[in-house]
């Protein structure tokens, strides 16, 4: 070969080198591990009675369907283990299942386990079963123009449909935690669903440990703006659902959002922060003298005012240095939160 200059005797030698070093390279878990998307894998957790098990496929991982529980469809995971087998983890209220096996052309075998149960089992793969709704990614600014990102989940069936924002615990939360269960019921009962990853969670920008729940409320508000704007939404048909910390988030949205006309909470709170949490710590110090429950509430109290302001946390601990060693504080079991835990910002 004549090579008239040293640069392109160089570019060729990279570029073989390059060729080289890419061949030498392993698949990679994402190309290797076979999507579930569209496709439909099916068959019983042994030993007899089985329970079946459907998988499927959705933008946000493994679906999976346990028809002898009714509808009830729980979103999980899927990823390559050290060994080549492909380990299925599927969340659901009651625990985690686990599926490990291999695929092979038409049939997954393994093995499951959930909690202390466990046993083989053999999937094979079925028809591509069409979902029943369809989904969009979206993104939107949230409060303080936060980058958020999300789905919508809408009914294949045309019309007006009345819409849902599915509000996050407390944590770190995406558009596949807890509220992906029921979003998927409400789908299929005609409901066009918005869920997205909390601030710092997933796709999303932020720090959910520095946000209040005026904030979170605020992305709520963008949430609700977006989905109301959709063809196929409602918009006089608006409601919010979601567990725990978004009773709180869901108050403040609808207290102000007066196009908001339904709320659907679980294990969500009726009071404010505060009160909540001094019931766990009085409960435990029931068939006390009330001298003893009025020095538990100046803690608490103080506690309360250190998370609202910020200020106080040496009158706090020079409380709890003069209880310490009471027999009562022990029974409280009270341990303040540090002064700059991310709770303090939240519930300030």
């Amino acid at each position: 070969m004549n090579v008239r200059s040293p640069q392109i005797f160089l570019s060729l030698i990279t570029v073989a080198l390059a060729a080289i070093f890419l061949c030498l390279i392993p698949p990679s878990v994402a190309e290797s591990m076979p999507s579930l998307a569209g496709e439909q894998w099916s068959g019983e957790l042994a030993p007899a009675p089985g329970l079946e098990i459907i998988l499927g496929g959705n933008g946000d991982g493994v679906v999976a369907e346990f028809p002898q529980l009714g509808q009830a469809v729980y979103t999980g995971a899927m990823r390559s283990a050290a060994d080549g087998a492909t380990e299925i983890v599927i969340p659901t209220p009651i625990g985690e299942m686990a599926l490990r096996g291999k695929f092979a052309g038409q049939t997954f075998e393994g093995s499951w386990q959930f909690g202390k149960r466990n046993g083989p089992c053999v999937l094979r793969r079925g028809e591509a079963v069409e979902q029943p709704w369809l989904e969009a990614p979206v993104e939107f600014r949230g409060a303080g123009g936060v980058r958020l990102s999300g789905v919508v989940l809408s009914p294949r069936a045309a019309g007006k449909h009345p819409a849902f924002i599915g509000i996050h615990g407390s944590g770190a939360e995406t558009r596949a935690g807890q509220n992906r269960f029921l979003a998927e019921r409400l789908v299929r009962e005609g409901a066009v669903i918005l869920l997205f990853d909390k601030r710092g969670s997933g796709r999303s920008e932020g720090d959910w440990r520095k946000a209040t729940l005026e904030e979170l409320a605020g992305d709520v508000d963008e949430a609700l703006q977006l989905v109301s704007k959709r063809a196929e939404v409602d918009a006089n048909r608006l409601g919010l659902f979601g567990a725990s910390q978004a009773g709180w988030v869901a108050a403040i949205v609808a207290a102000r959002r007066p196009e908001v006309h339904f709320l659907m909470m679980r294990s969500a709170p009726l009071t404010t922060v505060a009160e909540e949490g001094n019931y766990d710590y009085l409960q435990k110090l029931k068939g006390q003298p009330p001298a003893v429950l009025d020095r538990a509430k100046h803690i608490l109290a103080l506690e309360a005012e250190v998370t609202r302001t910020g200020k106080g946390i040496e009158a706090l601990a020079a409380e709890i240095a003069l209880a310490h060693d009471e027999a009562w504080f022990k029974q409280m079991d009270f341990s303040p939160l540090p002064a700059e835990h991310p709770s303090r910002t939240t519930y300030r």
